[in-house]
């Protein structure tokens, strides 16, 4: 049996909040990425996976869920399985528009259940072949890799009005055509623009954040006392409310409540809970708690910790926690808005955890690598990666779904 996985990429407002997350299935390790393609049963696994394992909360939290979809899909009749408030069908590119397809679609939207063209390009054949889709278009996502900015410019706003749709952007990868897509009109955007931070000096930071960074730096410094970490949180008494809170909210599971600093330091142990005060100071920059940056630090840094729990038969259990601060610490150039490299330095980050964060080094690193290809849809990479690491792709997989049912629920928890 091949293996198969559930992966998701954020779709955003122009706010950078989150509006939906597109709902990516790989097959026989990531060589088939779209529903309906060739395989005999991919659309059953699917089906399986989505809506059988895990809830519908679990998988999306609060948002909708595009899928992707072809001809295929529908010929099996399988257009009113997936609940019409929460998913959008997503026809690709590769979708044969027949009169047939046309009737079950126009009767799926009769009922309700909303439709995206995919992979939209500005050409003749496209135009023509897709045309009798266009009514039930609710939202139109155009690629920016396969359409020039110019014709974008020029084409995409008449496009909007004409179909009476919102426009998705696909694959943008800079601020600029972020910009760019915001001033034309363009709804919702995909791709990794957010993960290209403005760096800024870091004395411009917000204060709390700094004194945040200082106290990450103490914990991390093997010769800092107990007594003069306490001191350093009692100079900010909001924020030691704060993380107490942060820690005694239900996702964490923790068996008893706790009551101070002191307390946290004792039962957690320095690592845990430097982890949780990198959370709280991505929450408190400039960007939203729930930014797509911190949800996917949170979900890279619960993966490498369960795959660490698990790795070589549970030996390296104890380092768990360093995996979750490498996750962490992957993301917190973008989170903190300074280089990558200069908080590392001032926060005193362990060599090690330095190697892992920035060059992939070492067993972190490369799970951290893993991770990271599997988000960008480099399914191979992945793979490869983990069976390196002799770890069972299906493991993985499943580390990342279980990843992202905790970062929904520790962010609205935590809220």
């Amino acid at each position: 049996m091949s293996e198969h996985s559930l992966a998701r990429q954020p779709i955003l407002d122009v706010n950078n909040t989150i509006y939906a997350y597109e709902i990516l299935f790989r097959q026989n390790k990531g060589l088939n990425r779209m529903i309906g393609e060739a395989t005999e049963g991919i659309n059953e696994q699917l089906i399986r996976s989505a809506l059988g394992a895990y809830s519908q909360n679990d998988l999306l939290g609060s948002h909708k869920g595009f899928i992707n979809v072809d001809h295929t899909f529908f010929q099996k009749d399988y257009g009113d399985i997936f609940p019409p408030q929460r998913y959008i069908y997503e026809l690709l590119g590769s979708t044969k528009v027949t009169p047939e397809l046309v009737s079950q679609i126009s009767d799926l939207h009769a009922q309700g259940h909303q439709f995206a063209l995919s992979e939209f390009v500005f050409e003749d054949w496209y135009i023509k072949m897709f045309s009798p889709l266009f009514k039930y278009a609710s939202y139109v996502k155009i690629d920016l890799r396969k359409n020039s900015m110019m014709r974008v410019k020029q084409l995409a706003g008449n496009l909007k009005q004409k179909l009476k749709c919102k426009l998705v952007a696909e694959k943008v990868e800079t601020r600029d055509e972020f910009s760019t897509c915001a001033s034309i009109g363009f709804d919702y955007f995909q791709g990794y623009y957010f993960a290209q931070p403005q760096i800024v000096k870091m004395e411009s930071l917000d204060p709390s954040l700094t004194k945040v960074l200082e106290i990450i730096g103490m914990l991390n410094a093997n010769d800092t006392e107990m007594e003069e970490i306490i001191r350093a949180f009692a100079q900010a008494p909001e924020l030691e409310i704060l993380l107490v809170n942060f820690l005694n909210s239900g996702a964490f599971g923790l068996r008893q409540g706790i009551r101070s600093i002191r307390h946290a330091l004792t039962l957690l142990g320095r690592k845990k809970v430097v982890s949780w005060l990198m959370v709280m100071a991505g929450s408190m920059g400039p960007t939203h708690k729930r930014h797509p940056a911190l949800i996917t630090a949170l979900v890279r840094a619960r993966t490498m910790e369960i795959l660490i729990e698990a790795f070589d038969d549970g030996k390296y259990r104890n380092t768990a926690d360093s995996g979750f601060f490498v996750g962490m610490l992957s993301l917190v150039d973008v989170l903190l808005h300074a280089p990558k490299e200069e908080i590392l330095r001032n926060i005193k980050a362990h060599d090690k955890i330095q190697q892992a964060v920035l060059k992939y080094e070492g067993t972190m690193g490369q799970m951290l690598e893993a991770i990271i290809a599997h988000e960008q849809d480099d399914v191979p990479k992945a793979c490869e990666i983990v069976e390196n690491l002799l770890i069972p792709f299906s493991v993985f997989s499943e580390a990342t779904l279980q990843a992202y049912v905790w970062a929904d629920s520790l962010l609205s928890d935590g809220q």
